[in-house]
């Protein structure tokens, strides 16, 4: 088992790996033709990056971007020594196990994501949890911390190896995936018991999940926040078919009051984005569920945890709720979200547990002790 000194050595400056930035004048591919990969090439082109064009498992068009896709086994062999970029960048598939079949095609300079992601961050933008070795290395006291926060060593191993993924020190976890389900598994339902659940959830998407903890547990009531107005109408129509009292509530929930550019992709990964095509109203939890005792609050909101916990805290200290919070979306809410909570949640258990492939879908349980 990996111990924090074990992990701290490991991550001092002469035992991370050394990865050189893409070089301008040699041939550059993009493994993937997805969303990222687009924007990977964009931010490459735009810096006079020697870019050839897309290479992917079975080609369904020729061109992108008016650069030429190849079939990963008809790239001619003499040639695959090029800088090839790892494009893709999701929870489908593990990165190791796709990795793994570029390599057996004899493609061996391959950038992944974390390895380019510094050199065009500012062309990229966020992206979830990807940054620079930094981000982990300066903050080795705030992680040990949240080390000893951690009430077993599940968590506590998952926190160690999941840092040293992003690192690029340890990427067999790509493939990890705890057994227990997501959100409702035997951390958050023993501690619920079978008393009648009031339950909050922000990011209610289309209902799915308050329709999953309808079939575990003695649901009573229901408040669902979901500012997306597409996911918002599959959410209200989903809802009404529960045997519940549910309130379907069309806002985000922040720090304050505020009116916020939200980016809409009409699926669960909406979010709120400067960029954003539309805008939303957004308030704190604790000026609209005023006197409502809450015993459950999930939350899933793309990197507006935080504020959202900001907006809740005078709710989280009176009821003392079950937390099951998203822990993937930024980089620093590997630290940043436990310590808040262990500052305003007095005598709770705290517990990290991973959901799907490369680290994506990752959860924080807080449990409170009575």
């Amino acid at each position: 088992m990996l111990s924090f000194k074990d992990f701290y050595e490991m991550c001092s400056d002469g035992n991370l790996e050394e990865v050189l930035p893409l070089e301008k004048v040699k041939p550059v591919w993009i493994f993937g033709a997805g969303n990222f990969a687009q924007d990977v090439c964009s931010a490459i082109t735009k810096e006079g990056f020697n870019f050839q064009g897309f290479i992917v498992s079975d080609p369904e068009q020729s061109k992108i971007l008016e650069f030429p896709v190849v079939g990963l086994n008809n790239f001619p062999v003499e040639e695959r020594d090029v800088q090839l970029v790892f494009g893709v960048f999701n929870r489908n598939t593990p990165f190791d196990d796709l990795k793994g079949i570029i390599q057996q095609q004899g493609f061996n300079n391959i950038f992944m994501p974390w390895h380019i992601y510094p050199q065009f961050e500012s062309h990229l933008g966020w992206r979830y949890w990807l940054s620079g070795k930094n981000a982990i290395t300066n903050e080795l006291d705030q992680i040990e911390q949240v080390y000893e926060l951690l009430d077993d060593d599940t968590s506590k191993q998952w926190l160690l190896n999941i840092c040293l993924f992003r690192l690029g020190m340890n990427d067999n976890y790509a493939s990890f995936i705890h057994d227990e389900d997501q959100y409702f598994n035997n951390i958050t339902l023993e501690a619920a018991s079978d008393k009648p659940l009031s339950y909050v959830d922000m990011g209610a998407y289309n209902g799915d999940t308050v329709i999953e903890l309808s079939k575990k547990a003695n649901l009573a009531s229901a408040y669902l926040f979901e500012p997306d107005s597409g996911n918002f109408n599959d959410l209200v129509k989903a809802v009404s078919k529960l045997n519940i009292k549910s309130t379907c509530i069309p806002l985000g929930i922040a720090d304050n009051y505020k009116i916020l550019s939200f980016s809409s992709d009409g699926g669960e990964g909406s979010l709120i984005s400067e960029e954003g095509n539309l805008h939303i109203a957004v308030a704190p939890l604790d000026d609209i569920l005023i006197n409502q005792s809450i015993d459950f609050i999930k939350m899933d909101i793309e990197g507006a945890e935080l504020l959202a916990l900001a907006g809740a805290k005078k709710s989280i200290e009176k009821n003392r709720p079950i937390l099951a919070i998203s822990y993937y979306h930024k980089p620093d809410d590997i630290w940043k979200i436990p310590l808040w909570l262990s500052e305003h949640c007095d005598n709770y258990k705290f517990y990290l547990r991973q959901h799907h492939y490369n680290s994506f879908d990752s959860v924080l349980y807080a449990v409170p002790v009575y």
